[in-house]
């Protein structure tokens, strides 16, 4: 029932995931990977409820550890609960070594322009891994959460944090990551490698060799060719929120913002698919853009004001946060309307955050 989990995930048929994985619970109710793995296909096909009884159902079995958590956390996440996130920051403070809860931290970290928080985050993360005798998890993690900084703004140090250790070019993200840092002939390379290794690879030739070659595109400014390259990877670009916040960049540039709006409104109407992701809240920067550049000023007020509910507790040097002040400030002059008070954020690691100010 695994894989048959695996593959409706992979295409987008994340109810049917769902289905498979409590006939698996059914048959072992008390196994802690079928229990993680239901919660998880109940948050994508957006049965929340269900996905919170679930975990609930594990603690009280006393089925209780780090993925347990890390569903909680996105579970939090997706629903803005804060109290939901408060008690499993205080099981992270009773059970300081769990690396990967630290580590889902750190991507939400980046979702929200705390890139100073996901830093020492993600060094504690990499340090108790390391502890552990886990090194290849601790680059493995490091590299990931390099990308999402490099595209969440944070370019050099991303950047830094992705070169201290040699890429797996097995690793898609970490091929993407390469073309993300400027080594256009290395990424090259890894994509024909891996496409000429795996012929009838569907990941290789249907998501991360476009996604690579989209990212190249975009850094040469050559906009049409990205989204071009990026059909290729919609029959599986569902799978999580990046493809379509990629191609909906590409989009503007090539003076195509309502191509750009359709693309941006994919990612924000299902944060589901990815709670934590980076591109939820960068998609809300992008919607505004794209209704913007439309004359949708309204509209355009009311997805900005998302983004900066989002980016509430942001690094003040964050580059997005700042281009999005400008362009925020040009669109109310140019179209002077009376804005709503901003929605209320979820409470982050903001730098008056305990746990933050303990690592």
């Amino acid at each position: 029932m695994r894989n048959s989990t695996y593959f409706n995930k992979f295409l987008d048929r994340y109810a049917d995931a769902a289905a498979s994985d409590r006939r698996s619970v059914a048959l072992a109710p008390q196994d802690q990977s079928y229990l993680n793995t239901l919660a998880l296909s109940l948050i994508q096909s957006g049965e929340s409820d269900a996905a919170r009884k679930t975990l609930d159902q594990a603690v009280a079995m006393k089925i209780d550890d780090n993925f347990i958590r890390v569903r909680y956390l996105e579970l939090a996440y997706l629903l803005h609960d804060e109290s939901l996130l408060r008690a499993q920051r205080q099981w992270s403070d009773a059970h300081p070594r769990t690396a990967i809860v630290l580590a889902t931290e750190a991507e939400a970290a980046i979702a929200e322009g705390r890139f100073a928080d996901a830093r020492r985050l993600l060094a504690k993360c990499s340090q108790l891994y390391r502890e552990q005798g886990l090194e290849g998890a601790a680059d493995q993690y490091t590299k990931a959460l390099a990308v999402e900084m490099m595209e969440a703004g944070d370019a050099s140090e991303g950047k830094n944090l992705f070169s201290e250790s040699p890429a797996n070019l097995e690793e898609g993200e970490e091929v993407v990551g390469l073309a993300y840092s400027g080594d256009i002939s290395a990424t090259q390379s890894a994509i024909r490698a891996m496409q000429t290794k795996y012929p009838n690879g569907t990941m290789w030739h249907l998501y991360w060799g476009p996604l690579t070659q989209a990212v190249i595109a975009m850094r040469e400014n050559k906009a049409k060719e990205a989204a071009a390259v990026l059909e290729t990877a919609r029959p599986v670009e569902n799978r999580e929120l990046v493809a379509p916040w990629l191609r909906g960049n590409s989009y503007p540039a090539s003076g195509q913002p309502a191509l750009a709006e359709t693309d941006y409104r994919s990612v924000v109407t299902h944060p589901e698919r990815d709670p934590t992701s980076l591109c939820i809240s960068l998609s809300w920067l992008g919607l505004g853009q794209a209704l913007a550049a439309q004359g949708k000023s309204a509209a355009a007020i009311d997805a900005y004001q998302h983004f900066f509910t989002l980016w509430a507790h942001a690094d003040p040097d964050a580059k997005f946060l700042q281009q999005a002040r400008r362009e925020f400030a040009t669109l109310q002059m140019a179209a002077p309307a009376k804005l709503t008070s901003p929605r209320k954020a979820l409470h982050s690691h903001s730098p008056r955050c305990e746990i933050c100010e303990r690592l």
